[in-house]
C-alpha cells in the first residue's frame, strides 16, 4: 500500500534502520529471504517454540493428544522447556505442580507422549516443521528415500526428483538439515523416538491418481484430516488450482481457488458431496 511520497527535506531527517544480524531471542544468525528476515532455529528459539511444540504434537505429526497451546505455554514459562526433545523427560510431579493441570490430565498427557515414541517417518518429518514441507511432501520424501539419514544427506539433484519438490522446497530441506542446532536437536529426539518407514497403503477409490485441492472451512473435517484421508485414497493433494487439477473440494467461505476452478472448468465438490463419495466407497 502506497501512503504517499516523502519529501527530500523529510528524507534528511529520517533515521536509517539497521536490520539485526542475529535473532534477539536465541542469537541464531538471521536469514534474509526477499524483504524478510527469518530465524531458522525453529526447534529451540523461544518465540517459535510454543508454536512448534503444538505443531510437533499435532495429529498428523507426533499425535500427542492434549498438548494444547495453553499447556505448551505453561511448559515453556513454568518448566523452562526450551527444546521439543525435553517433552520426553517430563514427569507427573512436574505437570501436577503446574496451575490447572490435575493428576488425570497430567497422566493422560504423559501417556500420549509415551505413545509418540514410535511414529512413521513422514509424521516425524512433518513434526520437525521444515519450511515448505507439508504432510503430503513428507509422505513423498518417505516413499522415495525410506530413511531419515538418506533424506538429510540427499543432494538437490535427488530431492527435485520427488513429486512436487522443486528447487525452492529442495533448498528449504537442505538448509534446514544443514543447521547444526537443528541436527543436534534431531539427535536428541532420536534418542527418545523410534522412526519407522511406513509404505503407503493406498485404497482404490474415485480419487486414486487424481490431483485435488481443498479450499474453505470444512464442518465435518479439519483441513489436515481431510488431506490425510485423501492421501489414503490415493489422491495427490496440492495447494494451487491449475488446468491439471482434477477436483476442488470446497467448504464454507471458499474464495479465489473455487472461482478459478469454475473458470477453468475443474470439477468441484462440496464437503457433503465429498463425504457422500467416501461413504459410497466404504459401503
Amino acid at each position: 500500500e502506497i501512503l504517499g511520497v516523502v519529501d527530500e527535506e523529510e528524507i534528511e531527517e529520517t533515521i536509517e534502520i539497521i536490520p539485526p544480524e542475529v535473532c534477539p531471542s536465541c542469537g541464531t544468525k538471521l536469514i534474509l529471504d526477499g524483504a524478510h528476515l527469518f530465524c531458522e532455529n525453529t526447534l529451540s528459539c523461544k518465540p517459535q517454540l510454543i508454536k512448534n511444540i503444538v505443531h510437533y504434537a499435532g495429529r498428523n505429526a507426533m499425535n500427542i493428544e492434549g498438548l494444547s497451546g495453553k499447556t505448551a505455554e505453561k511448559l515453556f514459562e513454568d518448566l523452562d522447556i526450551r527444546h521439543v526433545s525435553s517433552l520426553y523427560t517430563l514427569t507427573k510431579e512436574e505437570l501436577i505442580a503446574l496451575d490447572k493441570i490435575k493428576e488425570k490430565k497430567a497422566q493422560n498427557l504423559l501417556d500420549a507422549i509415551e505413545d509418540s515414541r514410535k511414529r512413521p517417518l513422514h509424521s516425524f518429518l512433518y513434526a520437525l516443521g521444515i519450511p515448505n514441507v507439508g504432510i503430503s511432501t513428507a509422505r513423498d520424501l518417505e516413499q522415495t528415500f525410506k530413511t531419515l539419514d538418506k533424506i538429510i544427506e540427499a543432494p538437490l539433484e535427488e530431492l527435485i526428483q520427488v513429486d512436487d519438490v522443486g528447487e525452492i522446497v529442495a533448498e528449504s530441506i537442505m538448509t534446514f538439515f544443514a543447521s547444526e542446532t537443528i541436527r543436534e536437536e534431531i539427535e536428541k529426539l532420536l534418542e527418545q523416538v523410534e522412526i519407522v518407514y511406513e509404505e503407503d497403503k493406498i485404497e482404490d477409490s474415485p480419487f486414486t491418481g487424481k490431483i485435488v485441492v481443498l479450499t474453505g472451512s470444512m464442518e465435518k473435517f479439519k483441513r489436515k484430516d481431510a488431506q490425510e484421508r485423501l492421501l489414503t485414497l490415493g489422491a495427490k493433494v496440492t495447494s494451487s488450482v491449475s488446468k491439471n487439477t482434477d477436483y476442488v473440494i470446497y467448504g464454507a467461505e471458499a474464495g479465489s481457488k473455487l472461482t478459478k476452478a469454475q473458470k477453468l472448468g475443474v470439477e468441484t465438490l462440496s464437503e457433503e458431496e465429498f463425504l457422500t463419495i467416501i461413504g459410497e466407497h466404504h459401503e
